[in-house]
C-alpha cells in the first residue's frame, strides 16, 4: 500500500500485513540507496503537499500532484527515478489518476479562476484540457477502464 502524508510532508508504503512504514519520498531526504532503521531514505526535490497519488502497476512507476509545488511528478514504486513531469499552467493540482492499459494520466487542477482536467500520456506527451467549462472545485476523480469513463467530484458543483 502506497499513500501520501501532506502533514510530512511524504509519501510512503506499507505491507497490508503489517510492519514498519517505509518512506519512498520525503523532504529533505538525500538518495543514499541505503536502509537506516527500515527506513530506506530515496530522494527529495522539495516535497510539500502531495495531494493525488495514481500508480500504474504494469510499469511499476507512481504519479502524484504537489499542490503547493503545483506540479506533478513521477518515480519508480521504490521512489528512485523521480523527475517532474509539469510544473508549468498549474494552479492547485490535486487528484490523479492513471490508466496504465492505455498510459494515460488524468487529473484536476483545483484553480478557482479556471478549473480544469486534463489528460497526458504517462511520459508527459500530448497534454490535454478536457473539461474546463461548468466546474467548480474538482476535487476527486476516478477512471473505469472497463467503460473507458472519467467520473468525478466536485466540490464547487455537483458529482459527474
Amino acid at each position: 500500500m502506497v499513500g501520501t502524508d501532506i502533514t510530512g510532508p511524504s509519501i510512503s508504503k506499507a505491507s497490508l500485513e503489517g510492519g514498519d512504514i517505509i518512506s519512498l519520498v520525503t523532504t529533505g531526504a538525500q538518495y543514499t540507496g541505503l536502509r537506516r532503521n527500515d527506513v530506506l531514505l530515496l530522494s527529495s526535490l522539495d516535497l510539500e503537499s502531495p495531494e493525488g497519488l495514481a500508480i500504474d502497476h504494469l510499469a511499476r512507476l507512481m504519479f502524484w500532484t504537489d499542490s503547493m509545488k503545483d506540479r506533478i511528478e513521477v518515480a519508480k514504486l521504490d521512489g528512485s527515478q523521480r523527475r517532474v513531469l509539469f510544473d508549468t499552467d498549474l494552479v492547485n493540482p490535486r487528484p490523479i489518476v492513471a490508466d496504465p492499459s492505455y498510459g494515460r494520466l488524468y487529473w484536476a487542477d483545483w484553480n478557482r479562476d479556471g478549473p480544469k482536467i486534463e489528460m497526458s500520456n504517462m511520459d508527459g506527451t500530448d497534454r490535454t484540457v478536457l473539461v474546463k467549462d461548468d466546474l467548480g472545485l474538482p476535487n476527486g476523480l476516478t477512471y473505469d477502464p472497463e467503460s473507458q469513463q472519467l467520473c468525478w467530484a466536485d466540490a464547487g458543483k455537483r458529482l459527474r
